[in-house]
């Protein structure tokens, strides 16, 4: 981002907090008393949302959008690959779990490619297709910056465009089961275990869907009974499943989710997204999409996006691979170039796993722990952004350098703001303590 339009904003804010403190002290305990909070903790502590340039953006949807076409042409291929299945990693349950035909497409309705913008360029990192978060607590923070009066002096001179996900999400949510069911209003149910950390985040759909007039409910699918062709939650009838439980959880407790499962399988719920997102979830996806040797029929202009826009990664296992065109070691050049490479597990989530080479201390056995599992990957280093973000601690305005992961949501291929984390540390994540920011697209006026 321009670093004059966050000096021009961080002037406003330092004034402002100068004239009336106490309601810039009072701001971000009062998100978190809104429910934008993770496992019990804030999850907004910056007084700045990040800032988008139209131009920025732009490149983002353009990229994004032609990379989520690409998943969608390969979606008929995976499926019907024993071998490239074994390449992303899935299992045998996980193979039966690919199994049932959603009844709508594309299988990812909602989806967010995890990526870092620089002054240079932009990578995307990750492909959270699964699950999505971060809608509801998004619109919230927003919808609270905006009324705050730095903001509303800096748009004297700035344009700012937003977006409601929620909105989209339950358009989405409803055009999905369009496709099959005719209910006209149909039943919600947010499907996740008891006690998640985001937890706040399913009250806050669920308070915006019923507000629309659709009935909601959250619930932990080990509670659910499936009998006479539907799904119930007691005396609440599920039409739509908002589904939040990650998939291998899901599938670890198999036996005990029995009666969502067979509601799904035998087509009588709109399940969103469906488990066949589990194939593009697979970080070995990046495998398939970076590894020339793997042929897709893309075409020139998707293969570029794909070389200028994803990182170099491979699994790690014993043998030969290619890096820029070369034949390597692949163990090798993993111990010898440690500096510029990240070890990830295939198929977890919130920073678990990982290790950066360039900061970690025991990475030839991290390695070997590696070769062990079976299902890592090892991706190339992305240059990782830092900005600096306003607070108040102890009255006084402090500045924290913070690595800034900007997330395009994508809704069916199309393109809807971001999702903006800030981290510390360089795995900018919620689970690994990390917080958030409301996003804007700005322009001159």
């Amino acid at each position: 981002m321009d670093s004059n339009v966050n000096k021009f904003y961080h002037e406003i804010l330092e004034k402002e907090i100068e004239s009336n403190k106490d309601l810039y002290e009072k701001f971000l305990p009062s998100l978190f008393e809104q429910k934008v909070g993770y496992g019990g903790r804030p999850l907004c502590k910056h007084l700045r949302p990040q800032f988008v340039t139209e131009e920025d953006y732009e490149k983002i949807k353009t990229a994004s959008k032609i990379i989520s076409d690409c998943l969608v042409k390969m979606t008929d291929t995976l499926l019907n690959s024993q071998e490239l299945q074994a390449v992303l990693g899935i299992t045998e349950l996980e193979k039966i779990a690919l199994e049932p035909d959603p009844g709508y497409s594309p299988i990812g309705v909602t989806t967010r490619f995890d990526s870092f913008l620089t002054a240079d360029s932009f990578k995307f990192v990750e492909f959270n297709v699964e699950v999505p978060a971060g809608i509801a607590y998004t619109d919230v923070m927003t919808e609270n910056f905006l009324k705050l009066p730095a903001l509303q002096k800096f748009v004297e001179k700035y344009d700012l465009t937003y977006f409601s996900f929620r909105q989209r999400m339950l358009d989405e949510l409803l055009r999905a089961y369009r496709q099959k069911f005719t209910k006209e209003v149909p039943n919600i149910a947010i499907i996740d275990w008891d006690g998640v950390s985001t937890y706040f985040e399913f009250e806050l759909f669920q308070e915006f869907c019923e507000s629309k007039g659709y009935p909601t409910i959250i619930e932990d699918p080990r509670n659910l009974e499936y009998k006479d062709g539907k799904l119930w939650a007691g005396d609440f009838e599920i039409d739509i499943i908002y589904k939040r439980v990650v998939s291998h959880e899901f599938l670890q407790k198999f036996d005990e989710v029995q009666p969502m499962w067979n509601a799904y399988k035998d087509g009588k719920v709109c399940c969103v997204n469906s488990f066949r997102t589990k194939l593009f979830h697979k970080k070995a996806i990046f495998v398939l999409l970076t590894d020339p040797s793997y042929d897709f029929g893309f075409s020139d202009e998707e293969i570029e996006v794909l070389h200028r826009h994803l990182p170099w990664t491979r699994k790690v296992v014993e043998g030969k691979s290619t890096y820029e065109g070369k034949e390597i070691d692949l163990c090798k050049f993993i111990l010898e170039n440690r500096n510029k490479l990240v070890l990830k597990p295939n198929d977890d989530y919130g920073g678990r796993g990982i290790y950066l080479g360039w900061e970690d201390e025991n990475w030839e056995k991290h390695l070997e722990d590696a070769l062990k599992n079976g299902d890592y990957l090892i991706q190339e280093r992305v240059e990782i952004p830092r900005e600096r973000f306003p607070t108040l601690v102890d009255g006084e305005i402090k500045y924290d350098n913070m690595v800034v992961d900007l997330d395009p949501y994508i809704f069916c291929g199309d393109v809807v703001g971001f999702l903006t984390r800030l981290s510390g540390s360089s795995l900018a994540n919620v689970t690994s303590g990390g917080g958030s920011v409301p996003s804007f697209i700005i322009s001159e006026k």
